[in-house]
């Protein structure tokens, strides 16, 4: 198969999975790599820890088991911790953005005058800034789902030629068609959340 069929069938596979369920490859992907993580790290502390100690070979056992379950759980706990504060920040930094753009347009509409970081901008700034963060925050799967879902039309769009032939109408319209389907698709594996959260969650 030529290079170029290769790397359009990398595209199109690629550009599926995230259309069809780019939110469960994050949300269980994240999981699990927490969870293997912290199974490594506990193994191992366990391991060292059994042998510093001196204990027999069932007690080194039990506490390399205990260690590992332990690591597991913290595993898991840190990377939803660590979700959360990712977006938080990527938040603040959009919202950062915005604000500036906010404060330059009210800066815009007084005559004469010029932008400065003064009071007023600052705290349009700070404001956005923060809201936007903690949207980010709350709203993660909103914001996964749309994240995934333009990723993947935009892959499939590159990979599948019929639709390269009309790349944005065709990327609007798979963009469109997976959010729906994603969002579907999440009401249908975690449907006690909303009801749960009322705002989605982790």
């Amino acid at each position: 198969m030529p290079l170029q069929n290769q790397i359009e069938s990398i595209f199109t596979i690629v550009g599926m999975v995230l259309c069809l369920g780019g939110w469960v490859v994050f949300y269980w992907g994240t999981r699990l790599s927490g969870i293997g993580l912290g199974l490594g790290l506990g193994y191992v502390f366990g391991e060292i820890l059994s042998r510093v100690i001196a204990l027999e070979a069932t007690q080194q056992d039990m506490l390399v088991l205990i260690c590992s379950v332990v690591g597991a759980v913290a595993g898991y706990l840190f990377i939803r911790a660590v979700t959360r504060l990712a977006f938080f920040i990527s938040g603040l930094l959009f919202g950062a953005m915005i604000g500036r753009l906010i404060a330059l347009f009210v800066v815009s509409r007084q005559v004469g005058a010029v932008f400065a970081w003064d009071t007023q901008a600052i705290t349009i700034v700070l404001v956005t800034a923060v809201v936007t963060g903690l949207l980010a925050m709350f709203l993660q799967r909103h914001l996964v789902i749309v994240i995934t879902s333009f990723i993947g039309a935009n892959y499939l769009v590159v990979g599948v030629a019929y639709l390269n032939q009309m790349p944005v109408p065709a990327m609007l319209a798979v963009f469109i068609l997976a959010i729906v389907w994603q969002g579907f698709l999440v009401k249908g594996l975690f449907p006690g959340s909303r009801r749960r959260h009322k705002a989605p969650a982790d």
